[in-house]
């Protein structure tokens, strides 16, 4: 609500600030080439990392070894014997840079030639089935959805129309969703059967739902007001300029509850981003922050359309509509990887466009 408000607010401001107009045009030839250099970059991070355990290809084409290749891989990266050096770091923000590039530049081409650009889901795919990193999948689809919904709005094209067949494909593609993401799920188990079928259902809904019950009793019991200020928000920063630590998963403290529909305890460390703004700005800096955050989004909605050419504003309305979308997990902010995204995102697409050719 807060938000809503104070980007009404940022609009209004916007558009009595008489922006100037600059023409530019969408240069689709160089934008094309960026794009191919960036999925094979994707590509190249699963693999890389797959040599690195001794797995090749040809385990994705055997349940047995995909099973032993996905736990083997997991096991190392939830005990924090993974290995993760800075090529791989490198590599891993082609991986999310990929779907929100694809998700703009498809609005610039024709219906037919848009598939190609959903290649980009594929390399967070092949993440999440050798590695059972799910966030990353998850991510990905955030980052396209974000990519697509500024490129539409800045570009001035329509939106699909909702009726029956958008309602159709979109439920289609929101079951594929989160059937990949169950069954990456499941091969973590490192076997498939009806017993772990019904353990991995207990757990997806402990996925879906626990972060709401873990922040709520988090909110009552377990904030602190004089938390030392680390700035987890934007631990992607503070940890990488050292006045911070983060650790795996970020919070250590997992929370246990019930759940009188599903057999035995469930179990979370997952508290929404809201955890990480509380703890660094308060309960009323809070209001303040996200405040900021819908004033400065409103202002960069109006500024886009009226200006494409201010690139900082697309990237910046993209941050924050990313920021949103995770924050039901966690802080995108935390992660130095969707930083750099979103760094070279802004590069690129001042690379992507041309001056307009006056007649």
């Amino acid at each position: 609500m807060v938000m809503l408000l104070t980007s009404s607010v940022g609009k209004a401001i916007a558009t009595s600030s008489g922006i100037k107009i600059n023409r530019i045009e969408f240069f689709e030839q160089r934008s094309k080439l960026i794009f191919i250099v960036i999925i094979i970059l994707a590509f190249i991070y699963p693999f890389f990392q797959l040599a690195h355990y001794g797995f090749n290809i040809q385990y994705f084409f055997n349940i047995e070894q995909l099973l032993d290749m996905n736990n083997t891989i997991a096991a190392d990266r939830y005990s924090g014997a993974e290995e993760f050096t800075i090529l791989d770091q490198f590599l891993l923000v082609f991986v999310y840079l990929a779907p929100i590039y694809s998700g703009y530049i498809s609005t610039f081409f024709e219906k037919r030639k848009q598939l190609f650009f959903y290649i980009a889901f594929l390399p967070p795919l092949i993440v999440a089935l050798s590695q059972s990193m799910k966030a990353g999948f998850i991510a990905s689809v955030f980052l396209w959805l974000t990519g697509k919904i500024v490129s539409i709005y800045s570009s001035d094209k329509p939106f699909p129309k909702v009726n029956f067949k958008l309602v159709v494909i979109a439920g289609l593609i929101g079951t594929l969703f989160l059937g990949l993401l169950f069954f990456s799920m499941l091969l973590r188990t490192n076997e498939i059967s009806f017993e772990t079928i019904g353990f991995i259902s207990n757990r997806f809904l402990n996925y879906a739902f626990g972060h709401l019950v873990a922040f709520d009793d988090w909110i009552i019991t377990g904030w602190n007001a004089y938390f030392p200020f680390e700035l987890k928000t934007f631990y992607g920063i503070s940890n990488y300029l050292g006045f911070a630590s983060r650790e795996q998963g970020v919070f250590n403290e997992f929370f246990t509850y019930g759940n009188g529909n599903v057999s035995g305890e469930m179990v979370t460390n997952v508290y929404t981003a809201f955890r990480f703004i509380i703890e660094d700005f308060g309960l009323l800096g809070s209001f303040v922050f996200i405040g900021i955050m819908g004033l400065i989004s409103g202002f960069s909605f109006v500024k886009i359309r009226n200006n494409p050419n201010s690139i900082f504003s697309k990237v910046l309305l993209s941050s924050f509509l990313f920021f949103i979308f995770y924050s039901f997990a966690t802080s995108v902010w935390a992660y130095t990887s969707y930083i750099v995204v979103f760094f070279l995102f802004y590069l690129i697409l001042k690379l992507s466009y041309k001056p307009l050719q006056s007649e």
